[in-house]
């Protein structure tokens, strides 16, 4: 396939159309032609130059697509189940009972933009089961641990349909007796200098059956400068009725130093029935 030549203007929107082969002989297939004898389908791809473009204050760059006018930070990447060898359709990976798997092992500079995944499993406690951790530059303790249905604001063992910006989470149709299948997605922009690592640990004693994943990761181009590390924290405690425990606080959070609190999850369970007078 070859496509036909394209002048780029400063700033200007130019399109051309990119012709696809989808049957007959291979041919010569330009922009302002077609192969004969096979069928084509048109593909419209918009394009900005941004070495050659106008400077524009960045006081005046403030609508939604504004953000194209400028040249990337850096270059697009993915990690993903995928059949590396691309014969069929096997993408995903199987986690063995207490095993684990590096969803992404990547180096750095670089921003974490995203990460999605679904998970078939017989465990009907696979969102405590299941555990996302991340690391940065190499640390030995994990900057995220915590079971996947807490992580994504799931309480309970229960599948629930969820939609904020930085984490969604979208509920399968429920299918006999199988555990509630979800697909859960992360936002949250999280950069790194060297170096960083996500990895799901299966802590069930059954094996996790499928699991389909993405994640989407910026590499740029030069040191960010200072950075916010994500982090995520998960503790639980078993209150014993008649306890000192009854009366203390609980404690979500316990940090120092600069940074940004999110916000949180809290989950009750009530173990034993309390009566009302």
């Amino acid at each position: 396939m070859r496509l036909g030549p394209v002048s780029l203007v400063p700033v200007l929107v130019i399109s051309f159309v990119a012709a696809l082969a989808l049957s007959g002989e291979p041919g010569d297939v330009t922009g302002d032609g077609g192969v004969d004898g096979a069928d084509l389908t048109c593909v419209m791809a918009l394009a900005f130059d941004a070495e050659n473009g106008c400077a524009a204050d960045s006081g005046q760059l403030n609508g939604p697509l504004d953000h194209l006018l400028q040249p990337p930070a850096g270059s697009s990447r993915r990690e993903s189940s995928y059949q590396a060898d691309g014969d069929g359709t096997d993408d995903w990976w199987v986690i063995p009972p207490h095993g684990r798997a590096t969803l992404a092992d990547v180096a750095g500079p670089g921003i974490i933009r995203h990460v999605w995944m679904t998970l078939q499993t017989d465990d009907p406690a696979y969102l405590s089961n299941v555990w996302l951790e991340i690391r940065w530059e190499g640390s030995g303790t994990p900057a995220v641990r915590a079971p996947l249905g807490d992580f994504f604001l799931l309480g309970h063992d229960r599948t629930e349909d969820l939609s904020t910006l930085p984490l969604t989470v979208v509920k399968a149709p429920q299918h006999g007796d199988a555990p509630g299948r979800a697909g859960f997605s992360c936002w949250f922009p999280m950069p790194f200098r060297q170096q960083a690592e996500v990895v799901v640990v299966n802590e069930s004693d059954l094996q996790l059956e499928r699991i389909y994943f993405l994640v989407d990761w910026t590499e740029l181009v030069r040191d960010p400068g200072p950075l916010s590390y994500f982090h995520a924290i998960f503790s639980s405690l078993h209150v014993v009725p008649g306890s000192a425990q009854v009366s203390d606080n609980y404690v979500l959070i316990d940090a120092a130093g600069p940074g940004r609190y999110v916000g949180s999850l809290l989950s009750i369970e009530k173990i034993e029935q309390i009566g009302v007078v």
